[in-house]
């Protein structure tokens, strides 16, 4: 934390899905600067759009890292997943746009 920091902060995650990939939840974390990893799930199996707040974040000039991962419902095995960095300032709200980059795992082609 950053010297004589002692007030928190606010993350908010925007996350809009493609309408073309059926996703149910994604998972979402705080992490860096010495704090226990903050996590948890948003539900998206109703919505392609939602917002999520996560309070208590103690302000710091260094930032921070939010993730984002989510799997395309199966039988696909589409993840996606995206970061960045968000400083937090004293009592403020920080926007974190997450851009979630969806691939498909490697499979190797048989040799003819």
């Amino acid at each position: 934390m950053a010297s004589g920091d002692n007030d928190d902060g606010r993350i908010t995650l925007q996350l809009t899905l493609s309408p073309e990939l059926t996703i149910d939840s994604v998972d979402w974390s705080i992490s860096g600067n010495g704090i226990v990893p903050i996590t948890g799930t948003i539900d998206v199996s109703a919505t392609n759009a939602i917002s999520v707040a996560i309070t208590g974040i103690p302000a710091d000039t260094n930032p921070y890292t939010a993730t984002m991962t989510a799997k395309v419902r199966p039988p696909s095995t589409v993840t996606c997943q995206g970061s960045v960095p968000v400083t937090v300032a004293d009592g403020e709200t920080t926007q974190a746009d997450i851009i979630l980059q969806c691939m498909r795992p490697h499979t190797p082609t048989p040799a003819p």
